[in-house]
């Protein structure tokens, strides 16, 4: 969207408020739409690190949740809101208004992305590769590194549809939390963002 640079760049100073940020992504959205006259939406999901503290703020529009993997506590949960639904997607409603949630990520601490046609996998039998079977996988892998978590997750989703062509794209992404940055000093600046990222992409 020739638009979007822009729009992004006027938006840096909401970047630490997801729900914020989403909000006005949509009405700018909305208005290219009704100026071009093109019918479309997109579903997202916008995270923000805070480095120095481990705060993890988020909002959804309409994305499936995202897996929040812990290897000190041994567990994984869906990035999921206080409320019952998630926000709408991008593009539909004028009028909707995107909360920011929050959580905290500890050193280790990974977050999965994934586009929603991962579900979408069926096996030869058509049973759908779903939710469930997803966390069962990641457990199972719960102590490798996310880069080659990712790998091996996608190489058994492509052994469940017997190594049949995806519907659509499938793409996943890992964000790993390495530690706490260290506050900087007059003679030491502070240290450089550890938090490193894996993406995968599939057809």
């Amino acid at each position: 969207m020739p638009h979007s640079l822009p729009l992004f760049e006027e938006l840096v100073v909401v970047a630490d408020d997801p729900g914020e940020f989403l909000t006005r992504i949509n009405h700018a959205l909305l208005s290219i739409l009704r100026r071009t006259r093109t019918p479309m939406f997109a579903s997202a999901f916008y995270l923000y690190i805070d480095a120095a503290t481990g705060d993890l703020r988020f909002v959804n529009a309409g994305h499936p949740k995202p897996l929040h993997v812990s290897r000190s506590r041994g567990t994984i949960e869906l990035l999921s809101e206080t409320s019952l639904r998630s926000g709408a997607a991008l593009g539909v409603f004028d009028e909707a208004h995107y909360e920011t949630h929050a959580t905290r990520m500890d050193t280790g601490d990974s977050v999965l992305l994934f586009t929603d046609v991962l579900y979408e996998v069926e096996e030869p039998c058509g049973e759908y590769f779903d939710q469930s079977r997803l966390i069962d996988a990641v457990r199972r892998r719960l102590s490798l590194p996310t880069e080659q978590l990712i790998d091996e997750l996608l190489k058994e989703v492509q052994e469940y549809a017997a190594w049949q062509p995806f519907l659509d794209d499938v793409c996943l992404v890992g964000v790993e939390f390495d530690h706490l940055l260290r506050p900087g000093t007059k003679d030491e600046p502070m240290e450089l963002m550890k938090v490193s990222e894996t993406a995968r992409v599939f057809s």
